[in-house]
């Protein structure tokens, strides 16, 4: 198996803290005994670019070959054997090294090669499949990766690749578009088109401090000249990628108002179409999502038009779409999100001291904490019977 991340431009210096690779299991054939205590998978870095649509055994392009029939990878694996457990359902892998790599310029990018390792048997059949980024109905079994790194001070950043995303349209109230690998946001005088989006955020910690939130998104096209503002929403209710529509959130229920259930303030973005990559604050709404003030159910994607004062529709048809899941994977939307963690830090001064019966001893106690709130409990164990 072949799997290739685009990994984004970190700031010079970072330092990877963590980066894991997490794979789910689609299904397992196999004519093994025992088969939990022989399955495992080695992971190679590979040292030749390839083609997703033409790579073959023999060939890494249509018209090159690989170096080494099969694959060209490095000759020392950078990690160990991963064991698979069947009874999980996904495999977790850490590749932190293979990251450090690539970010610090030791190797390019290429990608990572995964097989699986032969169980010394003399008879046996092994076939181990996993979701790939095509699946479209439960997206969030794609593989992703998530890297966390740290910057400059106690600043932690972690990159959420898109959970689920989609779009609804005003002119097609009952059709779903979840397996698109495009989303559009239009208005014109008789249809309209909102893109929702979600992202998993769940390994943060409600205690974090968050201070930035950017969402990526990455422009197909837009409509030119462009005079349209966009308004994104936190969204208020749950919704399937795979059945939601103009009318329902999933398919059973409907929005409360047709076209999405969503909540003001929102943040106005007045930049579309500046550049092919549109990056968009919205730390407030993901600081509500982390500390639990609000679900986290996404975001909605309006597009409303100066000229028209507040109108979500026009005759010029303002118009942009952006890549969505199912695309490249380094083309679908991204949040990167920057955040503090709490942690104290208590120091003595001095150190250790000898004190004689009947004398005292002084020590300074300094504690600093870092976005830290509560109490603090400082005790002795080890004294003397009678040490007051």
């Amino acid at each position: 198996m072949l799997v290739k991340f685009n990994i984004p431009s970190l700031p010079e210096g970072v330092e990877i803290l963590d980066a894991y690779l997490e794979l789910h299991i689609y299904s397992i054939e196999h004519y093994v005994m025992n088969l939990s205590r022989c399955l495992y998978i080695q992971v190679h870095r590979l040292t030749e670019d390839w083609n997703e649509d033409e790579v073959t055994w023999n060939r890494r392009t249509a018209t090159e070959y690989w170096n080494n029939i099969g694959g060209s990878i490095s000759l020392v694996p950078s990690i160990e054997p991963v064991k698979v457990d069947p009874s999980q359902g996904f495999v977790k892998i850490n590749i932190k090294t293979f990251v450090e790599e690539w970010v610090k310029g030791y190797y390019p990018n290429y990608g990572l090669l995964i097989k699986l390792l032969v169980p010394k048997l003399d008879d046996y059949s092994i076939k181990l499949s996993f979701y790939t980024k095509e699946e479209v109905l439960m997206t969030s079994k794609r593989p992703h990766v998530t890297i966390k790194y740290e910057q400059e001070g106690n600043n932690l950043t972690t990159s959420y690749v898109v959970s689920a995303d989609t779009y609804i349209s005003s002119s097609a109230r009952e059709t779903n578009y979840g397996s698109m690998n495009r989303a559009y946001v239009m208005s014109e005088r008789k249809t309209i088109y909102r893109a929702l989006i979600q992202f998993d955020l769940s390994d943060l910690s409600p205690s974090v401090k968050v201070n930035s939130a950017i969402l990526r998104l990455r422009l197909e096209s837009f409509g030119k000249p462009f005079e349209g503002e966009l308004h994104i929403f936190r969204v208020t209710r749950p919704w399937r990628e795979n059945e939601v529509t103009w009318k329902k959130a999933n398919a059973t229920a409907e929005w409360s108002q047709w076209g999405g259930d969503f909540s003001t303030p929102e943040i106005v973005y007045r930049d579309v179409g500046s550049s092919l990559i549109e990056d968009i604050d919205i730390t407030e709404i993901v600081k509500g999502w982390v500390s639990g003030e609000y679900p986290n159910y996404g975001i909605i994607l309006v597009l409303y038009v100066k000229v028209f004062s507040e109108k979500e529709y026009c005759p010029s048809a303002p118009q942009f779409s952006y890549y969505a899941v199912g695309s490249r994977e380094s083309f679908t939307p991204k949040l990167i999100v920057t955040y503090e963690e709490p942690s104290l830090e208590v120091s003595s001064t001095p150190n250790g001291n000898t004190v004689r019966r009947g004398e005292t001893a002084f020590y300074t106690i300094e504690v600093k904490s870092y976005v830290y709130t509560g109490n603090i409990e400082l005790s002795l164990s080890g004294l003397p019977s009678g040490t007051t």
